[in-house]
């Protein structure tokens, strides 16, 4: 069972790729609210966005430091 996991993506990664990824991270269960979320992270719309997915909670935002796009999903009882 999933407890934590996070990536982080330079922007030269194609968006279909994170995507397909961070769907992999969630056990397949991002939803169009959440693609909708990270589209905006990714396109610098919104610096962070915050979701939940069941027991899971998570949250993607871009580190402008590093110019990269972080994404971390934890239990929600973990923190």
């Amino acid at each position: 069972m999933l407890r934590q996991t996070e990536a982080s993506f330079a922007t030269e990664f194609d968006f279909q790729e994170v995507l397909k990824t961070f769907d992999a991270m969630s056990g397949c269960q991002i939803d169009r609210e959440i693609k909708l979320g990270l589209q905006q992270v990714w396109t610098r719309q919104s610096p962070r966005y915050s979701f939940t997915l069941g027991p899971l909670e998570g949250i993607i935002e871009w580190e402008t430091q590093r110019d990269r796009i972080y994404i971390g999903i934890w239990q929600s009882d973990l923190h």
